[in-house]
């Protein structure tokens, strides 16, 4: 119950129609989703010590409720139950490569094969790899963050499993949108002295670790303990910070080939964990 202003405080384009309660508000989606308009746009992100923001989008029209935390926590929970939206719904799951993937991205390392299984038994509604990946030996920020971003539509449904520059871009990406997980292989906070990974631009600003945290459900890493590209000390220091669950794993190298059992395990059981 309870009411909330609208939209006087949202970002340009924003409409204010005064005063709306919950049950309005939940009842005017529920008709939406009923109707099944396409024009319907739901986020709801529900965070234990943060205000909560609810937009329902139509048309062109924005609305963005605020009000207390408890009063917000109250709207989404009528919000989520009109649109059916719940923590069990069924995740997807997108596998960001390393650098260097200049033909077909399932073709390399263990991506294609960590697909398919996944596709063969597991509860995520889909499993995406990209077919190729745009600036694949320069990996620059610039271009992959937006790209996981915008086509590969990375966001609160999805488990990220980054491999080595994927799993730094999954980080940076992280720092502003929220993820269901995010399972990093060969991951490093550095450039590690090396131009090429400078040019790529994660680095050259600090991590936002806090941000990072908040963002992702949860956090799972793997590394080997000979990896001839990245030291331990990489991984160890992004596992303490990240609060991950660290696995350094004997003798996998950079973790070129399939089968990679631990990251199929740890997806499978991530998955099954929201039906």
């Amino acid at each position: 119950g309870g009411s909330h202003k609208l939209g006087a405080q949202g970002p340009a384009g924003i409409t204010d129609r005064g005063k709306e309660t919950c049950t309005q508000c939940a009842h005017r989606v529920r008709r939406l989703v009923a109707t099944r308009s396409p024009d319907v746009h739901r986020t709801a992100h529900l965070g234990a010590a943060a205000a909560v923001r609810i937009i329902c989008t139509r048309r062109s029209r924005v609305n963005v409720l605020r009000g207390s935390r408890q009063s917000m926590r109250a709207s989404a929970l009528l919000i989520m139950a009109a649109m059916d939206i719940s923590s069990t719904t069924a995740l997807r799951c997108v596998i960001v490569p390393g650098n260097g993937c200049t033909g077909r991205v399932a073709d390399a390392n263990w991506y294609g094969w960590l697909e398919r299984e996944l596709r063969r038994d597991s509860p995520f509604r889909e499993v995406v790899v990209p077919e190729t990946m745009p600036d694949p030996v320069g990996a620059k920020e610039s271009v992959w963050v937006p790209f996981m971003r915008d086509t590969l539509k990375v966001g609160a449904d999805t488990v990220v499993v980054g491999h080595s520059s994927g799993a730094v871009a999954a980080m940076r990406l992280a720092e502003e949108t929220p993820v269901a997980a995010l399972v990093l292989v060969s991951a490093c906070h550095t450039d590690l002295g090396d131009p090429g990974e400078r040019a790529a631009g994660y680095y050259a600003r600090p991590w936002r670790w806090d941000a990072i945290r908040a963002n992702a459900g949860r956090i799972v890493q793997f590394h080997s303990d000979n990896d001839p590209f990245i030291p331990d000390t990489e991984a160890r220091h992004v596992a303490e910070n990240l609060q991950s669950e660290y696995s350094e794993l004997p003798g996998r190298s950079h973790f070129f080939t399939p089968p990679f059992a631990e990251c199929l395990e740890v997806c499978r059981e991530i998955a099954a964990s929201t039906t």
